[in-house]
């Protein structure tokens, strides 16, 4: 019951009242026994699955600021996101190449620092892209 309370305190609705989400022509409603419910346009109330559930937590969630990466000297520690599979790792900046294009990129993180899964796709994402433009793949 404590989990059902936080994810409609985060979610920011009452059990059994519909809401949307934004861009979304569904309603969706959760009942007490945490039952995940949807409304298309037939009017129905249907049992949703585990992906709506997704959806609508990737939609509604509060989305946690961008971390803003740092040009770290020689000597320094830092944390990057590591583009084959989204992990944080750490190394320390020896001025490797490795080094160099993590701090022209973008990807050079204090230790302390908590990255957002949001920032690791778009970044991995973006990588990609510029690939892509460069016609480097």
């Amino acid at each position: 019951m404590d989990k059902l309370n936080e994810i409609l305190k985060v979610l920011k609705v009452k059990v059994n009242t519909p809401f949307q989400c934004e861009n979304n022509i569904l309603f969706f409603k959760i009942t007490s026994d945490g039952r995940f419910w949807s409304k298309g346009a037939s009017g129905v109330w249907a049992e949703s699955n585990i992906g709506w559930w997704g959806l609508v937590t990737e939609n509604l969630m509060p989305r946690l600021p961008a971390v803003k990466p740092f040009k770290p000297g020689y000597g320094m520690k830092y944390k990057y996101i590591n583009t084959d599979n989204c992990k944080i790792s750490d190394t320390l900046f020896t001025g490797t190449l490795f080094d160099l294009q993590n701090r022209k990129l973008g990807n050079c993180f204090y230790l302390d620092q908590q990255i957002p899964e949001w920032q690791k796709k778009e970044f991995k994402q973006s990588l990609y892209e510029k690939s892509e433009s460069d016609g480097i793949i």
